[in-house]
């Protein structure tokens, strides 16, 4: 089975960078699909105008690959706006298309009116609709009135494993958050606790991300005298980020709304305890060993959970624990487990 990648992003951010001209570029990876990758400045898809643009001009890079590869049997889009593009060439070549939504927009209604009304066309439009998890299903019912299936992310487990060469110590204390620094990852109510923490505990908070709120968090570091506790590694590769996780204790993930909780599922994978706010697509993972729930979104709630990750996260058996942490995630996350649960859900369309 060959499974290409068709991907085009066109942004206006890159005009703003004086990048006036697109690129292509196709790869052939190891197992030899084809990767057809399409980078340069574009219109801003805020208006009715500039987001048909951008649907046309991503379709014309589609029809480049077919061009060259031929007809694919099924067109797997991720997103609202990948539907949008996948239905034009459902129509053109009579392509099965299925979607995998994962935009969080659809949860907290910030999703743009002109989006919203191509994004539920689209959608209806396509064979089979999936989200990443209940939760979001729920929040999509509200909008889109046909079947929405569930079929939730995987990891790469030959990267997000535990590795016993890199292992943090049992009484380290080191705990870690990795996502973007924008305000609804809250990484701000999450320093506030490593204080609260701190009070009676030796512990060491590394925060991996970049974005907006960088400047501000650094600051309130440094005003609540955790500067000296406090790492901040910018925005990493995914390699960087598994080596680090191997070298913490525990992910701390306080984000107030996740349609999955990717880094929950890689941290976890690392045989890492995970503390997290009831975001709802983490609940997905609930049943998983080393996921520490809080009973509520509230600082005083995560901190419980945290004092209790920390109790189960040292010891004699630490890395015997670490690592059925691992194997029991990396069996529910793995491409394998997905790879199943997609074939049934073909075969039942």
């Amino acid at each position: 089975m060959n499974i290409d990648l068709v991907y085009a992003d066109l942004n206006i951010a890159y005009l703003k960078k004086g990048w006036f001209d697109k690129k292509e570029k196709i790869e052939v990876d190891l197992s030899g699909n084809k990767n057809y990758l399409l980078t340069g400045p574009f219109y801003p898809k805020n208006s009715s105008w500039g987001l048909n643009a951008w649907v046309n001009n991503f379709f014309s890079w589609v029809e480049h690959y077919i061009d060259k590869e031929g007809v694919p049997d099924v067109i797997h889009a991720h997103t609202y706006l990948g539907a949008a593009v996948a239905v034009k060439v459902k129509k053109q070549y009579n392509i099965p298309v299925i979607v995998s939504e994962h935009y969080t927009g659809w949860m907290d209604d910030s999703i743009r009116p002109l989006h919203k009304k191509i994004g539920l066309k689209a959608l209806m439009e396509s064979d089979v609709v999936t989200t990443v998890s209940s939760a979001l299903r729920a929040s999509m019912a509200d909008y889109l009135k046909r079947e929405i299936k569930v079929l939730p992310n995987f990891v790469d487990t030959g990267l997000f494993n535990y590795n016993n060469s890199q292992k943090a110590e049992a009484a380290s204390n080191k705990i870690i958050c990795v996502g973007d620094l924008i305000p609804r990852k809250r990484i701000d109510l999450s320093l506030k606790i490593i204080k609260q923490l701190s009070k009676h505990h030796d512990v060491h908070f590394t925060i991996v991300g970049g974005g907006n709120e960088r400047k501000n968090l650094q600051n309130l570091a440094k005003e609540i005298n955790l500067e000296n506790k406090t790492t901040f590694t910018g925005k990493l590769e995914k390699r960087a980020i598994t080596k680090l996780l191997n070298q913490h204790n525990i992910l701390l993930h306080s984000s107030q709304l996740e349609t999955f909780g990717l880094v929950v599922a890689e941290a976890l994978c690392c045989g890492l305890c995970v503390v997290s706010a009831p975001n709802q697509g983490v609940e997905m993972m609930k049943k998983l060993p080393g996921l520490f729930i809080s009973r509520d979104d509230s600082s005083k709630s995560l901190l419980v959970e945290l004092e209790n990750a920390m109790m189960n996260s040292s010891g004699e058996d630490f890395n015997a624990f670490r690592k059925k942490i691992s194997d029991k995630s990396r069996k529910a996350l793995s491409v394998k487990t997905y790879l199943l649960s997609y074939l049934e859900l073909v075969s039942c369309d």
